[in-house]
């Protein structure tokens, strides 16, 4: 599974640096489109194609929740034979002096993140995020309403972080 991860994380990596960052508004709802290069060598057993993203619509519902909307290339397995993961990661000030740099992505600073999966023998995925802290408090990001269907991944996400910019960057992985 590792040659696995690190080809897919790669092929996402060089995607995620071409996302613009996300302006806000406190107005009416707001999306943008991201769709990767295509994929060019052909999915396989141990390139599957559900590993790999066609579209993300990513849609401000109001100045603390966003909502993704991925499409993947080929449809998720009921069973998958291994876990799967998709994460979803933040710079929310835009700054990568405060974040992590563990995504490879040249100014991306990771702060916080969504973690999406189903373990080997589970018949559902499940979420989870991880906390940051910002102005001397713990921040952390509420999921709700995830979906995952076929070729499809349905998220809303909340968190008081993304009222606090006027742009922030993401970027998603699979393995």
């Amino acid at each position: 599974m590792k040659n696995l991860s690190q080809s897919v994380s790669l092929a996402l990596v060089l995607a995620a640096s071409a996302i613009p960052a996300f302006a806000q508004s406190a107005s009416a709802p707001k999306s943008i489109t991201v769709a990767p290069s295509p994929a060019h060598q052909a999915f396989s057993e141990d390139r599957p194609d559900y590993l790999h993203f066609k579209e993300v619509v990513v849609t401000r519902e109001g100045a603390q929740r966003l909502k993704f909307d991925i499409t993947l290339q080929g449809k998720m397995p009921v069973n998958p034979k291994e876990a799967v993961a998709f994460y979803i990661g933040f710079d929310i000030d835009s700054d990568p002096s405060t974040g992590g740099s563990g995504v490879n992505v040249a100014n991306f600073g990771q702060d916080i993140g969504v973690f999406i999966f189903q373990n080997r023998g589970e018949n559902r995925f499940r979420s989870e995020s991880n906390s940051t802290e910002f102005k001397g408090r713990k921040r952390e990001i509420a999921i709700s309403q995830l979906k995952v269907r076929d070729d499809k991944i349905v998220v809303d996400v909340r968190s008081e972080l993304f009222s606090q910019f006027d742009t922030f960057k993401f970027f998603l992985s699979a393995s």
